[in-house]
């Protein structure tokens, strides 16, 4: 090769310099392919490259002409694309065939094949250009020019070999070599493109993410003061950005959890870890509790920290749900009282402890079956419905029932069953939860009786009387029918009590209770006011002899001696019957007036009854 086209190739692969400015004119900063409207201008502008450079080339022979066309063409495919290569491709090879010679046609083959293997190149590599290593593109130059070089035996045979004897070497070293070169300059150039593009999305997503994210953001130093906050940060504190920005986090960080987050943070800043991630609580600027979860990373350079940077998420509403499932737990598990979960099904899911000390059935024995077999076999059935009922219209149902004990013990039971639904109202689950409620309403029965009933007969007493006595009154209202009072009396009572003992008058008076209960439907109420007085309400008579009947059958009963142990006793009773309405409406006149009716009757020998009269009435005013 002459020392003039080793100058000429120089110069020609300086010109190839100018695709780069090209290049960068035509592409814009956020994107590497050639747009449809710029495709033209630049293979015009890639086509005069080439026509400066074919217009210095090395001339190795009148006819024969040597440049670094084939780089530019194989770089422009490889780069540029199909229209801008093929754009100077035509140019360049309408200007060499203009330039005629021998080798003209070789000419316009190089410029074919290179602009063709650089587009193919470009369209078949698998992986993108920034990918390309200085390896393959050294190859993509060996394969252009070898093909360059098979161009050559278009020429006359001792012709060709000829020449390729003159150029094979320096075109086989210098062009992949400027193929490489060049090759590697777009490859950077469009690394750095693509690394600027990814910083600026990645900027983009940061002050997207810093300003309207839903996730809270600061940065502080190492001195733990912050630097710089964002809106959710703010929101979540309760302070404005200039305020923050005069404290430190420790200022704000709940003094329980400052130990551990002290901790991991020294442990960042001596080095031995680059981040961490805790949940903490801070304390508001209205002093309520903030519970976050925080991820914590630092910025380093030559090993020391320059800032630090958090991601504060706020997860109050979780904490307090998960606190709240944690007490709804432990009352779950601790409670006194019985609790099933079932499913839409009604199928048992769960009990907790106290099911099983109630019923004696523990949770593996009762899974999966129905609620209905605790019920004792002698509930009502009725009820049973009507609890299905009040579930299914309403959703919940309280009362109490009888269930049974895994030993048959029946007991009473306080049960409360409320119903959970889906979003779309379909059943989810039912709760129950219930108490055994026996020993309290034995206790309740015997407070009830010791407060309505006589403790020695079994009788109603005083305070039962009345109640009785007033209800019997509404329903003889209501049904127009008459209602009798009778008020005994036990005649010689008192010496009974005094010759044959207090124990035996007591017998007595239980012997006289059982006989009055005898003479009257269950309907009707025998009381004891206190003493040896008796009283008898009959509800809903139709006459007086219905009265008379009964008063006859007491007179009767008792005609018949009463044994006390060894003694025989003969006891008898004074009557006095008042009637409703004709002797009075309320319950005191009522009483009353039997009252002076019993006394007339022991005025007029005893063993006897006696009603009340007008006559009575006057002679008590």
């Amino acid at each position: 090769m002459y020392h003039s086209g080793l100058l000429a190739l120089i110069h020609n692969a300086a010109l190839l310099l100018a695709m780069l400015f090209i290049y960068d004119m035509a592409t814009s900063s956020h994107r590497t392919e050639l747009t449809s409207l710029k495709s033209v201008p630049t293979g015009l502008a890639l086509g005069v490259i080439g026509i400066i450079i074919m217009l210095s080339p090395w001339e190795y022979a009148p006819g024969i002409i040597i440049d670094t066309r084939s780089v530019l063409l194989g770089i422009s495919g490889l780069f540029f694309g199909t229209v801008p290569t093929l754009i100077a491709m035509v140019m360049t090879a309408i200007l060499r065939l203009f330039q005629g010679g021998e080798a003209a046609i070789v000419g316009v083959g190089v410029i074919i094949s290179s602009g063709s293997i650089g587009i193919a190149w470009h369209y078949y590599r698998q992986r993108p250009l920034t990918e390309l290593s200085g390896r393959e593109i050294y190859l993509f130059g060996i394969v252009i020019h070898l093909v360059m070089l098979a161009m050559i035996f278009i020429l006359p045979w001792d012709r060709a070999l000829k020449v390729l004897s003159s150029i094979t070497l320096p075109v086989l070293f210098i062009f992949p070599l400027i193929t490489v070169l060049l090759g590697m300059l777009f490859t950077r150039r469009l690394q750095r493109k693509q690394t600027a593009d990814a910083l600026k999305e990645s900027e983009f997503l940061f002050r997207s993410q810093f300003d309207l994210g839903n996730i809270g953001i600061a940065i502080t130093n190492p001195e733990k003061s912050w630097q710089r906050v964002n809106p959710q940060v703010c929101e979540m504190l309760g302070y404005s950005q200039e305020e923050l920005l005069q404290l430190t986090w420790p200022d704000l960080t709940h003094p329980e959890d400052m130990p551990a987050s002290l901790y991991q943070f020294n442990r960042m800043l001596a080095g031995e870890s680059d981040g961490y991630s805790l949940d903490k609580r801070f304390i508001r600027k209205d002093g309520e509790t903030v519970y976050t979860h925080m991820t914590v990373a630092c910025y380093r350079v030559k090993g020391k920290v320059q800032f630090v940077i958090a991601g504060i998420l706020d997860i109050t509403d979780r904490k307090l749900s998960e606190e709240s499932m944690q007490l709804a737990s432990l009352v779950h598990q601790n409670s006194s009282e019985a609790m099933i979960v079932t499913d839409s099904n009604g199928n048992i899911i769960t009990t907790n402890p106290a099911f099983t000390v109630i019923t004696g059935y523990s949770l593996d024995e009762v899974k999966g079956k129905k609620t209905k077999f605790l019920l004792c076999r002698h509930q009502d059935e009725s009820v049973y419905q009507n609890v299905l009922h009040a579930l299914h219209t309403t959703g919940h149902w309280q009362g109490e029932l009888k269930s049974h004990h895994k030993n048959g013990k029946t007991y009473i039971a306080l049960l409360a069953i409320n119903s959970i639904y889906n979003t779309d109202g379909s059943l989810h689950r039912q709760v129950a939860q219930f108490s055994d409620i026996t020993d309290k309403k034995k206790s309740e029965e015997l407070i009830w009786r010791r407060a309505n009933f006589d403790s020695l007969t079994g009788l109603a007493n005083r305070q039962m009387f009345l109640e009785k006595l007033e209800q019997e009154k509404k329903r003889a209202q209501r049904s127009d029918t008459l209602m009798a009072l009778l008020f005994l009396d036990l005649d010689r009572f008192k010496e009974v009590n005094d010759t044959l003992g207090h124990n035996m008058g007591d017998q007595l008076l239980k012997d006289v209770a059982e006989r009055l209960c005898d003479c009257v439907r269950e309907t009707d109420t025998v009381a004891r006011l206190g003493g040896d007085e008796f009283t008898i309400i009959l509800g809903e008579q139709e006459n007086p002899q219905g009265v008379e009947r009964v008063a006859q059958e007491i007179l009767r009963k008792f005609s018949v001696p009463f044994t006390l142990g060894a003694e025989t006793v003969n006891i008898s009773p004074s009557i006095g019957i008042s009637l409703y309405p004709q002797d009075g409406t309320e319950a005191g006149t009522l009483l009353m007036n039997a009252d002076q009716a019993m006394y007339t009757a022991k005025a007029e020998g005893r063993n006897c009854y006696c009603y009340f009269t007008g006559l009575m009435k006057q002679e008590r005013q």
